[in-house]
């Protein structure tokens, strides 16, 4: 039920408290409105309008049930992006040696400490920005937002990729890692990093079409891959292969995941139409326009700053 609030000033100061304003009923605000306006006194109307929480009470069940609906498969995707690197680590440590197991921790520590980090930091960016414009009615700057965050993010990611793909191995032993792991990790760096392309692209499209409730076709695409996939792939390619092996199910795993995706989104499109009119070359200059894309830098840079406590983790 809607509430329409009145406050009546009787010209006095010292008899215009707040608390006899916070204490009159909104029946008592109506009623002294009407005799002000009567007998001509000078009235200050209000101008919000709002739900009386008195008149409507909290629905705990039909809170629990959207909060529910949001939760679940955001700690659903969360969980099958993340669940194939101890998959991985399982399967190297069955298959291979401890060195191997070793090199793969290294390796696991630099992608997530250079890659999936500055990524999660430069995307809460888009975090911001893209339900922004999905509520304020602008749809097709969400659309530019995913083209502006993915050059961003990989501006972003070059400097620590170029020089860790030919002196990891140098670089971890600097920092007093064991010599055979250290390269070994630089090699499981090298094909991992060829999955970098798809896990942003995913990252982009899941915020893409969180901002606009529609979280379902991320935890298939990420599920699927993880849960059936992903343990296949394991089983062929880390006997086979060994350590390598591990990477590549890895790096497969997430251009499957990026491609059904794609898939869903093409057989039945759920975002709103507006939102992507289509990839042309005046739609990405738009999106890459200097003052929109430094904005998104700014807001980038703080975001990969926040990721502090995950690097604390990751070195300890």
């Amino acid at each position: 039920m809607t509430e329409t609030s009145f406050y009546v000033s009787s010209g006095n100061p010292e008899l215009d408290t707040e608390d006899d304003h916070t204490s009159s009923s909104w029946e008592e605000l109506r009623q002294g409105y009407d005799c002000a306006e009567t007998a001509g006194i000078q009235t200050n109307k209000l101008v919000s309008l709002t739900n009386s929480p008195l008149t409507e009470p909290f629905q705990v069940l039909e809170e629990a049930q959207k909060l529910f609906h949001i939760a679940l498969p955001s700690v659903l995707i969360q969980f099958s992006l993340f669940f194939i690197f101890p998959m991985s680590a399982s399967a190297v440590g069955r298959n291979v040696g401890t060195v191997e197991l070793a090199a793969f921790s290294l390796g696991s520590f630099i992608g997530n400490l250079t890659c999936l980090s500055i990524m999660e930091g430069a995307l809460t960016a888009a975090d911001t920005l893209m339900p922004r414009a999905f509520g304020t009615g602008q749809y097709e700057e969400v659309g530019r937002i995913a083209i502006r965050g993915t050059v961003v993010c990989l501006c972003l990611l070059l400097p620590p990729i170029i020089p860790l793909c030919g002196y990891g191995g140098w670089i971890l032993e600097t920092l007093g890692q064991d010599p055979d792991a250290s390269q070994l990790a630089e090699t499981w760096i090298r094909v991992y990093f060829l999955g970098v392309f798809p896990n942003l692209g995913f990252r982009i499209l899941l915020r893409f079409l969180l901002c606009q409730h529609q979280p379902w076709p991320m935890v298939i695409s990420s599920a699927v891959p993880c849960f059936l996939l992903h343990p296949i792939l394991l089983r062929h390619l880390v006997p086979t292969m060994g350590l390598e092996g591990s990477a590549l199910a890895i790096v497969l795993t997430q251009w499957i995941s990026l491609f059904l995706l794609i898939a869903i989104l093409v057989v039945k499109p759920m975002h709103k139409s507006e939102t992507w009119p289509g990839l042309s070359w005046l739609y990405v200059k738009e999106a890459l326009a200097v003052g929109p894309s430094l904005k998104f830098l700014h807001l980038s840079v703080g975001g990969i700053m926040s990721m502090n406590e995950w690097w604390f983790f990751e070195i300890m």
